[in-house]
């Protein structure tokens, strides 16, 4: 089977977007951020109440309380735009020379070579990490953090695209057995 396509720099930051965001690693760092600073928050609460004298509590905390509530709320979607806006820096600083632009993808049984005008990749399939699909492309991992990008405009339809990844994850499971 042979695919031609394009892949433009959307699609190289979709995949990288994606990558970011089901990474264990960054779903860690969100969950003890969106944790950690409310707790913070509720702290500094605390201290400038008892650094006041107040007797009472509920002269500060009430208000560092909706704080966390807020940030706890909002801090995921902020988080995310600071990353697409980090990436995107990124992405424009390096050269993305055969990434963007036209692609042919030749895929047997075999193995799954990858051709642009800059060069040739071919991967066995038991080195392919995972297929996955993401909002605007199917992604084969070729490394933990790299892969193949391949837009889902280049298929006619979701069933199309639907039986190109089960095609792609058999012939990686039949690789991977073989290879056991």
């Amino acid at each position: 089977m042979i695919l031609k396509y394009e892949v433009t720099f959307d699609d190289l930051l979709d995949f990288n977007l994606y990558h970011a965001f089901n990474s264990p690693t960054l779903k860690k760092s969100l969950t003890t951020q969106r944790i950690l600073i409310p707790v913070i928050y509720l702290g500094l609460g605390l201290l400038f109440t008892y650094i006041k004298g107040y007797k009472s509590i509920w002269f500060f905390l009430p208000a560092f309380a909706i704080l966390s509530i807020i940030m706890v709320l909002l801090y995921p979607r902020r988080f995310k735009k600071r990353i697409k806006k980090s990436m995107i820096k990124f992405l424009k600083e390096g050269e993305n020379t055969g990434i963007i632009g036209e692609q042919t993808l030749n895929i047997s049984p075999e193995n799954i070579i990858e051709t642009n005008q800059f060069k040739e990749t071919k991967s066995k399939w038991s080195s392919i990490q995972k297929v996955v699909k993401s909002e605007k492309s199917v992604l084969i991992y070729t490394s933990p953090v790299s892969g193949i990008i391949i837009p889902l405009r280049t298929f006619d339809s979701k069933e199309k695209t639907d039986e190109f990844i089960h095609m792609i994850d058999n012939f990686i499971k039949e690789a991977k057995q073989d290879h056991d």
